[in-house]
């Protein structure tokens, strides 16, 4: 499955090419956050009433909350963790 913006597959093969060299990739795909990309569809009514139908969370994204994602990978609890991707989506992927 493809991401916008984050391929699986490449940052897979990027973390097996730079592991040697100390050098850790991973990614965080987001869902539907606040961008230039989405705000068309954001400030929206009958956008916004098919994303919450149709996200678990029955929410876009907020401000700050890709950042537990970007912590976790970029501190010391993600030492060890590499060619993941991290899906921030409320849910969307999941069902």
């Amino acid at each position: 499955m493809r991401f916008e913006g984050c391929d699986r597959h490449l940052t897979r093969e990027l973390a097996v090419q730079w592991a040697g060299h100390g050098v850790r990739v991973n990614c965080i795909a987001p869902g539907w956050f606040p961008s230039e990309l989405t705000a068309e569809m954001l400030n929206d009514d009958k956008s916004m009433r098919w994303l919450d139908r149709n996200t678990p969370l029955r929410r876009a994204g907020r401000p700050g909350e890709l950042d537990g994602a970007l912590l976790l990978l970029a501190g010391d609890a993600g030492t060890l963790i590499t060619g993941q991707t991290i899906t921030v989506d409320g849910g969307w992927t999941a069902h």
